[in-house]
């Protein structure tokens, strides 16, 4: 079964984003104790203050919230990979962990403009892809694509204002139809914190145990100790915290 979070877990998490603690320093000097010290120190004890200087704690901060949102673990055996859509690194990745035998199947989710780029995967065939692309409106286009040693099959999924919402109730009926009983999400760090959720909500009671794992910081467009340093990622990051605000006072 999937870890759930609770909710005071998260609301301890924000917290220690926001908040930030001074290291306190006793200093002595003399011998003569004071009346207010009850630790017998000498009279001339002051307690001082020690504040980080303050590009050092905003780079702190700025870490936590990644690692807030970088909600991973590390990748295990599993019945099926299923690989979110977004940024190309994911499904590299997911199929990197399909050839290196951590699941026999690989469900690959295809989002309006990824069909363009799905041959570069290097795949014996698209399942149908390429068919169901020039069936479908444009704006209607997203598929998940079976991957299995004997071949590929693609299927459509309609289409939702929340992408990320919609994928994870794709993935409930996938393992509805099929019996799944455990899955491995993939996708970027910063990413999975909100699919957790969206996930937790449309798997419900399923017994399905979920792993999430990260694209390695090596092969990702968003990684811990650069992100900040771009107009891109500071986009990227806070359109997940605004993201996954949203998703939490919606309707379950």
């Amino acid at each position: 079964m999937q870890g759930p979070i609770s909710p005071d877990a998260e609301v301890v998490a924000i917290s220690t984003l926001l908040l930030t603690s001074p290291r306190y320093h006793l200093r002595i000097r003399g011998s003569t104790a004071h009346p207010l010290d009850r630790e017998g120190y000498s009279d001339a004890a002051e307690c001082t203050r020690t504040w980080p200087s303050a590009r050092t704690r905003v780079s702190r901060l700025l870490a936590r919230l990644f690692d807030f949102l970088s909600a991973a673990d590390p990748p295990v055996p599993s019945d099926a990979i299923f690989v979110l859509a977004g940024r190309p690194e994911r499904k590299r990745y997911g199929l990197d962990l399909f050839k290196r035998g951590l699941a026999p199947v690989l469900i690959l989710s295809v989002a309006r403009f990824e069909w363009r780029r799905f041959p570069e995967l290097g795949l014996p065939d698209d399942g149908g892809l390429t068919r169901l692309v020039e069936e479908t409106y444009y704006r209607r286009r997203h598929f998940f694509v079976t991957v299995r040693a004997e071949g590929a099959c693609a299927r459509f999924v309609p289409t939702q204002f929340l992408g990320t919402r919609r994928e994870a109730l794709g993935l409930a009926e996938e393992v509805l139809a099929k019996g799944y009983r455990s899955i491995l999400v993939v996708s970027t760090s910063v990413h999975l914190r909100r699919a957790r959720l969206a996930l937790r909500r449309a798997l419900g009671e399923l017994p399905v145990r979920v792993t999430y794992t990260a694209v390695p910081e090596s092969d990702s467009g968003i990684r811990r100790d650069g992100w900040s340093r771009s107009a891109a990622g500071w986009s990227y990051v806070t359109g997940e915290l605004l993201k996954l605000a949203l998703y939490r006072i919606l309707p379950r």
